[in-house]
């Protein structure tokens, strides 16, 4: 087979292999004769990759030498009951390796619940939800997004503590709540764009949320298990006091955040935004330094809020209006809505 296209599909898969070594299997890569798959117990990717031999083989080791070879063309063979031979070019590369029978994965048989596809709209949402998880593994509610039902259809959520998204979609309302995990959203996307698929279906079932690519790759993931999901729409009521104004964003807002984040990012250094006399004055102070801007603000009330400029950069590169709360700020755009909580 040609190596520099086994070493793109591989590198595709690899996000799902596992990095520890409580369970050798996690980490290889497994060929079935079709496919060539990984799993680190909570994610499997699968791709399309036909070979005479099926076998698993430790994927960092195999995408490491392929890696690291100039040949065109590369072959894999049993050499006996323990190495598997992987010739490229004038290179021999004795590898131990496992039964593909032997592999911890199996795809799941399922009854689907849901399903849908996932289109432009959708991906933009999707990533707008994940600027808003968290990675803090004792807060299980917040590592995921949620999909669940609210009015005529399925909304998203995610919130990682200090910032929230909700992003109203076109899924049909259906009686399934899922807190499906950012890894499994964030490789999907990723596999979309890199293997330039045009549709991708998502099925959830009580257990499990899949997605298929119609460049042949797939995607299993475990659903998040949690007591219950977030009240989302009650933390938004309890955020956000009455019905501010909003205002279009102004373009010279990001190079203003962007110029405060010099100094604040090291420290997490808070951002004061005041709202006065048709006026929005930017101060960041620590001890390297003091960071000010003042930039034209149409709304005529007068507020402060001490905000993250890096939550609200964020929050501004998805939505065009925003509002300015003593307990937040707020943002939209169509389906978009994002609230950044004021730092105390």
């Amino acid at each position: 087979m040609i190596r520099a296209d086994l070493v793109a599909t591989l590198g595709r898969v690899a996000p799902a292999l596992a990095d520890n070594d409580n369970i050798p299997a996690l980490k290889n890569f497994c060929f079935d004769g079709q496919c060539v798959m990984a799993y680190d117990s909570s994610l499997a990717i699968i791709a399309p990759c036909e070979t005479e031999e099926t076998f698993s083989v430790n994927g960092k080791t195999l995408l490491g030498l392929l890696s690291n070879s100039h040949s065109e063309e590369v072959i894999i063979e049993l050499e006996d009951k323990n190495d598997v031979l992987i010739k490229a070019g004038k290179s021999r590369f004795h590898l131990p390796f496992m039964l593909a029978d032997e592999y911890l994965f199996k795809e799941p048989e399922e009854k689907w619940l849901l399903q849908f596809k996932v289109d432009d709209e959708l991906i933009t949402g999707l990533e707008a939800c994940l600027m808003t998880t968290s990675s803090d593994l004792t807060q299980a509610k917040l590592l995921g997004v949620a999909l669940v039902p609210h009015a005529k259809n399925m909304v998203l959520y995610s919130c990682n503590g200090d910032s929230m998204t909700r992003v109203e979609t076109t899924i049909k309302k259906s009686a399934v709540e899922a807190l499906i995990p950012s890894k499994f959203w964030e490789s999907l996307l990723r596999l979309k764009k890199e293997t330039e698929a045009k549709t991708a279906t998502v099925k959830i079932s009580k257990d499990w949320i899949t997605g298929e690519l119609d460049t042949g790759y797939k995607i299993y993931g475990n659903l998040l298990v949690v007591d219950s999901l977030v009240d989302y729409e009650g933390l938004i009521t309890k955020t956000i006091k009455g019905s501010p104004p909003y205002m279009a964003v102004p373009k010279e807002l990001d190079g203003a955040l962007s110029r405060a984040r010099i100094i604040a990012d090291a420290d997490s250094a808070k951002t004061v935004l005041t709202v006065a006399k048709g006026k929005l004055s930017l101060h960041t102070e620590t001890h390297d330094g003091l960071i000010e801007d003042t930039i034209a603000w149409p709304d005529k009330s007068e507020v402060t809020a001490d905000v993250a400029a890096s939550h609200v950069q964020k929050a501004i590169g998805v939505c065009d209006t925003m509002a300015i709360t003593d307990r937040c700020t707020a943002y939209k755009k169509d389906n978009i809505f994002i609230i950044v909580s004021n730092m105390g």
